[in-house]
């Protein structure tokens, strides 16, 4: 997280405002199976992450309360939010760090991990 945080306070040097402004052109909106690069980075990302929380499931490490894939959704979505209201808005009004932090909390929540002795 903390080098998520560091990616999202330094929004501005990066390409997102380039791959924004293509995704949201209306070129782009009218032939999205074209190009279908939102599709498939959002799939293999919500996929990656789906499968670290299948591992720790087959280990024993998280009883999650919702399903992999959802709780996996949820972390890409609110990383995708985050990351856009902060190019728009700025680091400091969106408060980066707080909402990561309270990010951790709800996906410990959600994953529900094992305790040390019920892990082992």
């Amino acid at each position: 997280m903390e080098k998520q945080q560091s990616y999202i306070e330094r929004i501005h040097r990066t390409l997102l405002y380039a791959r924004a402004e293509f995704l949201l052109s209306s070129k782009y909106a009218k032939d999205k199976h074209h190009v279908p690069y939102v599709t498939d980075r959002y799939n293999r990302i919500v996929e990656a992450v789906e499968e670290i929380i299948n591992e720790g499931i087959s280990r024993g490490e998280f009883k999650p309360r919702k399903s992999p894939r959802a709780i996996a959704q949820y972390l890409v979505s609110f990383l995708n939010g985050l990351m856009l209201d902060t190019f728009q808005l700025g680091h400091e009004q969106t408060n980066v760090k707080e909402q990561l932090s309270t990010l951790l909390i709800t996906l410990e929540l959600l994953i529900n991990p094992a305790s040390k002795e019920e892990s082992w």
